[in-house]
C-alpha cells in the first residue's frame, strides 16, 4: 500500500513537472510577443521531446 502511495507521489511530481515547463515557455513567448507565431502544439511536442530524452 504505502509503495503505491509512492509511485502515484512520483507520477503527480513528473505530471506537475510537465505542466511547469510549457507555462514557462508560454511566458517566455509572451514576452518576446511571438505567441502568435509559435503553434499551439509546439508545447506539447516539447514536452514529448523532453520526456523522451529523460527516458
Amino acid at each position: 500500500m504505502r509503495i503505491m502511495i509512492l509511485i502515484l507521489n512520483n507520477i503527480y511530481f513528473v505530471i506537475k513537472g510537465l505542466a511547469f515547463v510549457p507555462n514557462v515557455i508560454n511566458q517566455i513567448h509572451l514576452k518576446i510577443g511571438a505567441k502568435n507565431v509559435i503553434p499551439k502544439n509546439f508545447n506539447k511536442i516539447l514536452v514529448i521531446g523532453l520526456v523522451e530524452m529523460s527516458i
